[in-house]
């Protein structure tokens, strides 16, 4: 063999050498491309690929996260039917109403009979006297405080003691005005009753004292006596209504408005309301149910009524804030980032967020309007 043709294998090896040992690196080198140092992998994409980068800019705009909850709907003015006849026995004979019918106050729901006795009547008439008494001491005392704040406030020279009286009067006065109206009414009912006891033949009526649809009647058998404040039936007046959440909500607070919807089965209805009562309320029904009412603006002939509803309102809802679009922002244990695009180069950046919803993320810190950064 020649020595040319010897030659021509060894260099053939030592090239292969080479160029392994450039592809290669020795053991324990650096790779020049590190997987979990993304910020490096970005910024080595060469030129064609970057083109391919996709971006999208920092821009300002309102953010909203909608909440919802689940409400119950019921008649906004209800009533409650009771055997108000508290004098004599009172026998139930029949029910003169079905459920479904539409009452005015004062008809006629229910005809009973009664049996009174002469110690009642009599009992009934003292009651009526001693009211009235009563009434007339009150007025009395009132008519005396009256004048006496009114001279203070004529001729008093101290003005502090003349803006007092001016205060007890005013008072004075509006107590005097309920109390009054509150004293009369009572006396005004005992009258009539007495007046329907002494002529009628024992047969009386339980009348409806609101207008409304007659619901939930309790059946009662002839014959029965009814016991004092026996309960008859209930009348809800279907025109107006109003959804009730049990136990409150924080996130609604009072007039808020909000989106009420209902699950049907020929599709969703929808209708929009406000709050009138929320549980972060100071006013006093609310304290007492710890419940929100939310009052329908506009026809709800639509909704079912005894159906459950969703309340969605909005519980954040920020104006002219920093967003950015959702696939922007990635998440490790150090917290939220994205890359900054930047003159052909991609650069890790933390973010302060204050909250996401299915679109866009609110950028409280780390970014500016104007910057564009990498999207998925």
């Amino acid at each position: 063999m020649s020595r040319i043709n010897l030659i021509r294998p060894a260099a053939l090896l030592l090239t292969a050498i080479l160029a392994f040992s450039v592809i290669t690196p020795a053991a324990g080198a650096d790779s020049g491309f590190r997987p979990d140092d993304e910020d490096l992998y970005f910024s080595a994409l060469n030129e064609e690929i970057k083109e391919d980068v996709k971006t999208i800019e920092v821009t300002r705009g309102d953010f909203t996260v909608m909440s919802s909850c689940k409400g119950e709907i019921e008649y906004d003015r209800v009533s409650y039917v009771f055997n108000n006849l508290e004098e004599g026995s009172v026998r139930y004979v029949k029910m003169l109403v079905s459920s479904g019918d539409w009452v005015h106050k004062g008809d006629r729901l229910v005809q009973v009979s009664t049996t009174v006795e002469t110690a009642d009547l009599e009992a009934l008439r003292t009651q009526i006297e001693v009211e009235e008494q009563n009434l007339e001491e009150f007025m009395a005392v009132n008519r005396e405080l009256m004048d006496k704040y009114t001279r203070i406030i004529a001729t008093s020279s101290s003005a502090n003691e003349r803006r007092m009286a001016e205060l007890l009067y005013d008072r004075l006065v509006a107590g005097f005005e309920d109390e009054y109206k509150a004293r009369t009414k009572s006396i005004e009912q005992k009258v009539s009753d007495l007046d329907k006891l002494e002529n009628s033949d024992g047969t009386l009526y339980i009348t409806a004292e609101s207008e409304g649809e007659v619901r939930e009647i309790n059946r009662y058998r002839n014959g029965d006596t009814l016991r004092s404040w026996a309960y008859i039936c209930t009348i809800c007046d279907t025109r107006t209504f109003r959804i009730r959440v049990s136990g409150g909500v924080s996130g609604l607070y009072y007039n808020m408005p909000v989106m009420v919807t209902q699950a049907q089965s020929k599709g969703a209805a929808s209708i929009e309301g406000r709050v009138t009562t929320c549980k972060s309320s100071v006013l006093a029904p609310n304290l007492i149910g710890n419940t929100d009412y939310i009052e329908i603006l506009g026809d709800m002939d639509t909704f079912e009524y005894g159906s459950d509803v969703t309340v969605s309102y909005r519980s954040v809802d920020m104006k002219d804030v920093l967003i950015v679009n959702k696939s922007a922002v990635y998440h490790d244990s150090k917290g939220d980032y994205v890359y900054v695009y930047t003159n052909g180069n991609s650069i890790k950046r933390y973010v302060q967020t204050g909250g996401n919803n299915a679109s866009v993320v609110w950028i409280v810190n780390g970014l500016a309007e104007g910057d564009r950064v990498v999207i998925k």
